[in-house]
């Protein structure tokens, strides 16, 4: 997920030599070249030649993907600060990356379809809560949330309730 790319490696030959990448020339020394090359965001195809002085040339092609923006993760619910008497919560949402790789509460995968997710997050007890998610995509770039809520399935305290005409 870098904007460049470092290109190098050695070759062998006779007489002078020439690396050419995406048809910028680099030197050749003592059997080895670099040339570093810019990415675009998308697919980039990167073409390298060595030239013999003979004329004889090797060449090598790849296609890279440059993905730099982290995914978008949007949560629908539950809100920040939410209360429940419940000792499970459901958590859905959106994922949105050209390229997701996984989606992450708590540690544990949850599926993503069509860019929405759902699931069930258990409470092992009452107090203070805290729902983690992290969005990770083939690039490595991420996006995390911390959701920080209770679980109190406390009930109230003995009260009075007095009415007057």
């Amino acid at each position: 997920n870098q904007s460049t790319l470092e290109v190098s490696g050695t070759v062998h030959a006779w007489g002078a030599l020439s690396f050419i990448l995406n048809d910028r020339t680099f030197p050749v020394k003592d059997s080895t070249f670099s040339g570093e090359v810019s990415l675009n965001p998308g697919s980039n195809r990167i073409m390298a030649v060595v030239s013999a002085g003979s004329g004889a040339t090797a060449s090598a092609e790849i296609t890279v993907y440059y993905d730099n923006p982290p995914p978008v993760l949007n949560l629908e619910e539950p809100a920040e600060g939410y209360c429940t008497a419940d000792a499970q919560i459901t958590v859905t949402g959106t994922l949105d990356d050209e390229n997701p790789l996984s989606l992450k509460i708590n540690g544990g995968p949850v599926p993503v379809t069509g860019g929405r997710f759902s699931t069930v997050v258990p409470f092992s007890r009452p107090g203070e809560q805290i729902i983690t998610l992290e969005a990770v995509d083939r690039s490595g770039n991420s996006t995390g949330v911390r959701l920080n809520g209770i679980y109190d399935n406390t009930p109230p305290a003995d009260f009075e309730v007095n009415i007057s005409p």
